[in-house]
């Protein structure tokens, strides 16, 4: 995934920053064509981020022979001014030239039917004319 967001642009160039989450017309991760489409469910204008189970690949499509594996994603927005702080992305935040995009890698463990932690990696995408 971090191959896949590093060249996308943080918000959907035709509705800006009015919609958070996949536009309408992105119904599968394939269609994602920038950052806050990996917001996820939005309530109370907040995004809670996404939950791919199978994982996807840098091109948006399933790795169905990896069921027993999870990937959830999260989307923050980070101050220029402050790289070292984030806040949950949000309809009412305002513009930011800066997200986190934050990957988190889970096993299904056969034995005990429990979600395993295996890694996690976090990087920051800036928007760049």
């Amino acid at each position: 995934l971090r191959e896949r967001t590093l060249s996308m642009p943080l918000h959907d160039p035709i509705t800006g920053i009015s919609n958070l989450g996949p536009e309408a017309d992105e119904d599968v991760p394939l269609a994602f064509d920038d950052l806050d489409d990996f917001a996820g469910n939005v309530v109370g204008g907040v995004g809670s981020g996404q939950t791919f189970s199978p994982p996807i690949n840098a091109l948006g499509l399933e790795l169905s022979d990896l069921d027993e594996w999870t990937q959830t994603i999260m989307i923050e927005k980070v101050p220029s001014d402050q790289v070292d702080t984030a806040f949950p992305l949000r309809l009412d935040a305002g513009v930011s030239d800066m997200f986190r995009v934050t990957v988190s890698v889970l096993y299904r463990n056969p034995r005990t039917d429990t979600d395993e932690a295996v890694t996690q990696l976090s990087w920051i995408v800036t928007d760049t004319p």
